[in-house]
């Protein structure tokens, strides 16, 4: 089986050059979720990027596309708790809490009310130890305190700007745990299209300069191969490390016998950064350089194109 491989990275179709001075990432630990994502990323954009000729008879050509685009709306989830000493009086005082923290809400930025849910987590029983001493003696009991009582504040909202607002709002409740935000883009299949209109262009200026280039013809028949479609959200794009440079310590030998010490750590903040999609691995890139954080969306296909025997 003849098989013949060109790689067209050096040629590739881009919307514009992107280079990065590296700044304080070059600190950063690659944690195993990134290194597993690069590899398999890696591996699937080698093939991604090449054109592929098998037994002489069929051609194969790959194309890679990237697309930024910003959510067309977002979702926060706030949790509360609150913790009294029967179950109905934490349950009446984590509902005034949250009713006051929706309608500071949607008075101020103009949520509706069917934007807003509340979802009901947990009810559990709060234990803690009650210490007595005698004759010496120290015993602890574990006794029943109280009961707890978990809720979390769903927020659908459109504005990102917003988002401020909302986490204000919400502290003036004494809700400070922000669970999570999801990212929504509403059009996917539309996404999908355009992507797709944009490979074919690319495509068909990667066959011609194959058909210049060399001595192959085409029948007409081709197909689409493979169509490989999937999206990256914000949440598992970030990446995180620390910036410091550090001295060590040694105890002197002529204290060891008698001095002691106790060394001190500053505390050492992490920075944590949004590391999206390197733009190097695609033919083309929709919306390069978008500064807000938003979703991308991948797109790698093959094209089949059958070639006549010579």
């Amino acid at each position: 089986m003849k098989k013949l491989i060109f790689v067209v990275g050096s040629w590739m179709i881009c919307s514009g050059v992107f280079a990065q001075m590296s700044g304080n990432r070059v600190y950063q630990n690659m944690d195993e979720y990134q290194r597993n994502r690069e590899y398999a990323v890696g591996n699937v954009f080698k093939q991604q990027q090449s054109v592929i000729i098998d037994k002489d008879s069929v051609m194969y050509i790959n194309t890679a596309i990237l697309l930024n685009t910003k959510a067309d709306f977002y979702v926060l989830v706030l949790g509360v708790n609150e913790i009294a000493l029967t179950s109905d009086l934490a349950m009446k005082r984590i509902n005034k809490r949250i009713q006051n923290c929706t309608q500071k809400i949607m008075e101020s930025l103009q949520i509706k009310k069917e934007d807003v849910y509340i979802d009901f987590i947990s009810q559990t029983r709060v234990f803690d130890y009650e210490v007595k001493t005698s004759n010496n003696d120290i015993t602890a009991t574990q006794k029943q305190m109280g009961f707890q009582t978990k809720k979390n504040i769903i927020i659908k909202f459109k504005n990102l700007d917003d988002m401020d607002a909302l986490i204000a709002k919400a502290a003036e409740e004494s809700i400070y745990d922000i669970i999570k935000v999801d990212y929504i883009v509403t059009d996917v299949v539309k996404l999908h299209q355009q992507m797709l209109e944009e490979g074919l262009k690319i495509n068909n200026q990667k066959k011609d300069w194959y058909m210049k280039t060399s001595s192959i013809e085409l029948l007409p028949n081709y197909s689409i191969n493979t169509d490989n479609f999937y999206s990256l959200y914000p949440a598992k794009q970030y990446a995180t490390y620390q910036a410091y440079e550090s001295s060590s310590v040694t105890n002197s030998s002529h204290y060891e016998s008698k001095v002691s010490y106790t060394k001190k750590d500053m505390l050492m903040d992490k920075t944590f950064f949004y590391d999206g999609e390197d733009p190097s691995k695609f033919d083309k890139v929709i919306n390069p350089g978008m500064p807000q954080v938003g979703v991308q969306f991948v797109l790698q296909y093959t094209m089949k194109y059958l070639l006549k025997r010579k």
